[in-house]
């Protein structure tokens, strides 16, 4: 389950996700090479904060790029 999304200034070719798996966190990293594709991906991720992996995998980005 994604549990937070954060895109950052100083970096903006960077979207940190967390997620919860099995009870224990992880993070990781989405790396861009457009600023305004990572902040789209990261505002649409925002939207699904809470919902499944494979959900979120399956949502269609196309129209965004």
């Amino acid at each position: 389950m994604l549990t937070d999304v954060t895109f950052r200034d100083l970096h903006p070719l960077q979207c940190h996700l967390i997620i919860e798996y099995k009870g224990e966190k992880f993070m990781g990293t989405v790396l861009f090479d457009d600023p305004s594709v990572c902040w789209f991906i990261t505002n649409l991720l925002k939207k699904h904060i809470r919902s499944s992996i494979k959900d979120i995998g399956s949502l269609d980005v196309s129209y965004a790029l």
